[in-house]
């Protein structure tokens, strides 16, 4: 099979600088008006959320400067940059199950094996698995993995899904609709 990629939407890229941009605008604005800066404790809270502002606009510059970002599906595995810097090889994934919310659009969650996975590439599962049913400090030998959701994605996600799915590698993967 050919690698298949599902490109972002770059007109969603673009708009997180803006979003960024504008926020950032305003809390300089904030500090313009007050007569006299750090005399209250919500000056300090708004030069830490300025910070944050600032290293976030650059990061979304980054991205939005650089190749757009895309969900990859090839013979070795997927790699979604929502992931991380992880490919995720068709040998570790155990489950895939699917959310649809509307007609187009959805998410996918993989469900990977721990030890056939670089968990050092790996920072999502501490802030998904608890929405997924997880509790905090369990061991468990599956990591859920949440991909792009399609919105974001030029493709519906019956075409990703379906690129999945027509690959040899997801053959003995439980599919499952929630």
């Amino acid at each position: 099979m050919t690698t298949r990629a599902f490109r972002y939407k770059t007109h969603l890229i673009w708009r997180r600088v803006v979003v960024k941009g504008v926020a950032l605008a305003l809390v300089s604005i904030y500090f313009s008006l007050i007569p006299t800066p750090f005399s209250q404790w919500w000056d300090y809270a708004m030069a830490a959320i300025g910070a944050w502002y600032v290293i976030a606009l650059f990061h979304a510059l980054k991205i939005a400067m650089g190749p757009v970002p895309q969900v990859v599906i090839s013979n070795d595995g997927i790699r979604d940059p929502k992931i991380g810097d992880l490919l995720v090889p068709w040998s570790a994934i155990k489950e895939i199950k699917t959310y649809k919310t509307r007609s187009k659009f959805g998410s996918i969650y993989l469900f990977a094996d721990r030890d056939a996975l670089d968990s050092g590439k790996l920072s999502v599962f501490s802030r998904y698995a608890p929405l997924l049913g997880y509790k905090a400090g369990e061991q468990h030998n599956v990591f859920p993995l949440p991909m792009t959701p399609s919105i974001a994605l030029e493709e519906s996600m019956d075409n990703l899904l379906s690129a999945i799915q027509a690959h040899p590698g997801a053959a003995k993967i439980d599919m499952t609709p929630v």
